[in-house]
């Protein structure tokens, strides 16, 4: 639920307040959004400016819901102040901003979660830059601000950069919260297994799994059964954790995707899952089993003659890859038929 209407300022400022003080022109850009079509836009002009400008509140009751989030996007560009720009959380008693950003950055999550002041009957949302920074010059695009009462079963979603083990960026994901990570997160988890695992196979009958271990402490060992398959020997892994369970990229990259690899893959064989990870698997098709089905046999060569001197990308009989299915891809085909 979002108490906010015209959260992504798709009808300009309507139901917000705004105005430009000096140091800082405030606007709706049509040209750059996160979503839809719009977004709230600042251009700072070099002076030391306390901007609170843009905001709105919304009628809130502590008795309802004691805790409430502020969240959103920001981007940024040439932002050059120690002091950058953010959210602003306000009940009329207490104030809390979100991580302010500097520099240069494309759509960026932000969110503030505090508890309501007993008396506090409004809960106001700023688009926010604090002074005492010095100077601030550059361009800042507020978009999606959401007002959300918090009940106390509430799981929030969690963005993760992604980072390989070189440190460079991979992407960014979204992920349900995470059980046990705060005392107003807390679910029952009885009955619930530690490993959830999806598969699912590409066009070119590669076998992918994914598995997460939810479990926070230690890794767990599993049996992978994939009969119906003939997987290559070596398959190919990617491990996304860190250190802990609260690890966070803000400041170093903890947070890593880690390559590794299996060797001597089977359709039956024991891994073990790390903690608190998501594991990808890539299980590439012995490439002589043609149809796909964890055999060898006259169904495959049936699918050999009836794509024989087909030409393009796709052909499941194109052994050698070449993008034919020919003479070459037979006389693979025959060794591995004698060898089965």
């Amino acid at each position: 639920i979002n108490l906010l209407s015209n959260p992504g300022f798709e009808s300009n400022f309507t139901s917000w307040n705004s105005s430009s003080p000096a140091g800082a022109t405030t606007s709706i850009d049509s040209t750059v959004s996160r979503s839809w079509t719009k977004s709230a836009k600042v251009v700072f002009s070099g002076s030391d400016v306390n901007y609170y400008h843009t905001y709105k509140s919304v009628s809130v009751d502590p008795d309802v819901s004691e805790w409430y989030l502020v969240e959103g996007y920001i981007k940024t560009q040439n932002i050059t102040s120690t002091r950058g720009v953010c959210l602003e959380w306000d009940d009329g008693t207490n104030t809390k901003m979100s991580y302010t950003l500097v520099g240069d950055n494309d759509w960026t999550y932000v969110v503030v979660v505090r508890r309501l002041d007993p008396s506090a009957t409004q809960l106001t949302v700023r688009l926010r830059r604090l002074s005492g920074g010095g100077a601030i010059s550059g361009t800042a695009w507020w978009d999606d601000i959401r007002i959300q009462p918090i009940p106390k079963t509430y799981s929030p979603n969690i963005q993760v950069d992604v980072y390989n083990s070189d440190s460079s960026y991979d992407r960014t994901i979204t992920l349900e919260g995470l059980l046990g990570t705060h005392d107003w997160v807390q679910k029952r988890t009885d009955g619930t297994p530690y490993l959830s695992a999806r598969a699912s196979k590409d066009t070119s009958g590669n076998l992918y799994l994914m598995v997460v271990n939810k479990n926070l402490n230690n890794p767990v060992t599993a049996t992978i059964n994939i009969d119906g398959f003939a997987p290559l020997s070596n398959a190919s892994v990617s491990t996304l954790n860190g250190p802990s369970i609260d690890s966070t990229n803000e400041v170093s990259n903890n947070v890593v995707i880690t390559p590794s690899s299996i060797i001597n893959a089977s359709t039956s064989f024991a891994y073990s899952f790390p903690a608190h990870s998501l594991t990808a698997i890539k299980f590439g098709r012995e490439p002589t089993d043609i149809n796909g089905d964890g055999f060898i046999n006259w169904l495959d060569v049936k699918m050999l003659s009836e794509q024989w001197l087909n030409l393009g990308g796709g052909l499941s009989a194109d052994i050698n890859g070449d993008l034919a299915v020919d003479i070459e891809d037979f006389a693979e085909f025959a060794g591995a038929w004698q060898q089965r």
